[in-house]
């Protein structure tokens, strides 16, 4: 399989949260991805947060110690949701954190980019903005489609 290159910094839609165009930041030295959240709360199998002035409640996929860039360990829950990323659907495994003093709102780990994405650190945004309003607008007929059968 042809690997894609991306560059350092992209953009991703977060289809099941009704989540779009979120700059993420490409990280090899991270294992997983994460998500900022503003507040996030346990009730029993399922995790409560708030992200972008929404509220969500959804099965917790993991839960698990991370050592983080600045070296403290916390315990962080996972979410498994889906994603557009650079013009197909994926699957991705998130987890969530405040990442309220980083650049970007959401991060991008090797799990998800192994064997699919080599990164050029040199570039930004590769996949032009037409391109995903193409595709988004792809989805939606697809969406509206499904719906009226």
């Amino acid at each position: 399989m042809k690997q894609k290159i991306i560059g350092r910094v992209e953009r991703i839609d977060l289809v099941d949260l009704d989540l779009c165009d979120l700059k993420c930041k490409i990280d090899t030295g991270a294992y997983t991805g994460a998500l900022h959240v503003d507040f996030i709360e346990q009730i029993n199998e399922n995790i409560r947060f708030k992200t972008f002035n929404k509220t969500y409640t959804l099965p917790i996929h993991k839960q698990k110690l991370v050592k983080s860039s600045n070296g403290k360990k916390e315990l962080r829950f996972y979410i498994k949701t889906h994603a557009n990323f650079l013009g197909k659907k994926y699957k991705i495994v998130l987890s969530l954190t405040n990442r309220g003093s980083m650049k970007n709102p959401v991060l991008i780990g090797r799990k998800f980019l192994n064997e699919r994405f080599l990164v050029d650190v040199s570039k930004t945004y590769t996949y032009l903005k037409e391109e995903r309003w193409e595709f988004m607008y792809y989805q939606e007929i697809q969406n509206y489609t499904q719906q009226k059968d």
